[in-house]
């Protein structure tokens, strides 16, 4: 990633605010991971978590959609000089996973419904307007739609823009892959954890006062309150031990 792309990270990040409803290290983590499922996933935890301390400069823990905003281009580029150990460096996929590829089959059908055929140029131009549309990946259409020709014509359009968008679909489906996978294994680990706690609530019931306190005392350790452990549980502190 070079210090050129500090546009990505920005429109990237408002992105993440508006779903999110801010953007925190954990959710810059959780996107590196499926954009570059290549790299070490300890590595990525602990660059990416220095490097946002670069743009949180309250020390809140997360930056609104606002803050996002005011970020000035130097702290973006500390952000991503901070990420240099992790080279995340594959900057084509972040602009495909970044462009959505029903914007270019948009941007495609609209030039052909207005003009009949397009030139490399009035593409870059359309294109460059997107979030983190970049002249050189408008190139890149255009060349695949054209076949090395001077304009696009609406046979072009129909029998080459799937094979043109290629990789923003491939990268794409990849994401949606990983995250569906990664939902899966996240919903087999909750059963299991589930499972195992069943077990110890009601191993705890037989347990002294002192050992059932130091159990509780572990499970919330583990943010397990939420599983209703402690409430249902039969009150012997009055018990013979």
């Amino acid at each position: 990633m070079g210090n050129e792309d500090h546009r990505f990270l920005r429109n990237g990040f408002l992105k993440g605010a508006e779903i999110n409803g801010n953007v925190t290290a954990e959710h810059i983590i959780e996107e590196f991971k499926l954009l570059f499922p290549e790299l070490p996933a300890r590595d990525i935890e602990i660059e990416t978590k220095k490097a946002f301390t670069m743009l949180d400069k309250e020390k809140k823990g997360f930056l609104t959609k606002d803050d996002v905003t005011r970020l000035d281009v130097h702290s973006l580029r500390q952000f991503i000089v901070a990420l240099t150990p992790v080279d995340l460096s594959n900057t084509d996929r972040i602009e495909y996973s970044y462009v959505d590829p029903s914007e270019i089959r948009h941007i495609v059908e609209r030039l052909i419904a207005k003009h009949s055929k397009f030139t490399e140029e009035m593409l870059v131009e359309e294109y460059s307007k997107l979030e983190c549309g970049t002249e050189d990946k408008a190139r890149e259409i255009f060349r695949k739609l054209g076949g090395g020709r001077d304009v696009v014509t609406s046979t072009d359009v129909v029998s080459n823009l799937k094979y043109a968008i290629a990789n923003w679909l491939d990268v794409l489906q990849d994401i949606h892959s990983r995250a569906v996978l990664r939902a899966d294994r996240d919903a087999e680990f909750t059963a299991k954890r589930k499972e195992r706690l069943l077990i110890l609530r009601d191993d705890i019931q037989y347990r002294s006062k002192r050992e059932r306190e130091e159990l509780l005392d572990s499970l919330k350790e583990e943010n397990v309150k939420t599983m209703g452990v402690g409430k249902p549980f039969h009150n012997h502190d009055n018990d013979e031990l």
